[in-house]
């Protein structure tokens, strides 16, 4: 019975998700912070992943016995641009205190720090923006915006002819 509400929540969850998704840049993108298992976001994921044609990015914050969990899924078009789940995972676990990785196309991550996952969230989706926005990453550079001018994600620089003229990384 237990399973069979939780499949219920799940499916009710993957449902709102879909139905409040939003377009960015021409890229649905799903997120959301729920009170759900690291396997339930994950089956969520891979679920959206199938059901949703054309560019797709997912993040899914969660808590599940006071740990955060980050689940972030893209689409194969976005990862042949360049994208990567699993820079866009280890980025955003710093701010949930914890580290994580995985595939190009799927990855997750782990914390301690809870009050981080809806900054986590967002970082993944601010990912996204720039990525699409002012093309791909290169090694080194700043995660926020590319630009070669910020090696740390915490430093803030106000670079002449930065896209956005300031930002924290």
């Amino acid at each position: 019975q237990v399973e069979e509400f939780m499949k219920e929540k799940a499916a009710s969850l993957k449902n709102e998700l879909i139905a409040n998704a939003k377009e960015m840049g021409g890229v649905k993108v799903i997120k959301t912070v729920a009170p759900i298992s690291a396997d339930v976001a994950k089956d969520i994921a891979f679920q959206l992943k199938g059901e949703i044609a054309g560019s797709l990015l997912v993040v899914i914050g969660s808590v599940d016995n006071g740990k955060p969990m980050l689940t972030v899924m893209l689409s194969e078009d976005l990862v042949k641009g360049g994208l990567k789940a699993g820079m866009l995972v280890k980025e955003a676990a710093k701010l949930i205190q914890g580290g994580g990785g995985g595939a190009p196309h799927f990855a997750t991550a782990g914390g301690k720090n809870p009050e981080g996952l809806l900054s986590a969230v967002e970082l993944c989706k601010e990912g996204l923006y720039v990525t699409t926005k002012f093309g791909k990453r290169s090694t080194g550079n700043c995660f926020i915006h590319r630009c070669g001018l910020c090696r740390s994600v915490r430093r803030t620089h106000q670079p002449e002819g930065h896209p956005d003229g300031v930002h924290e990384g």
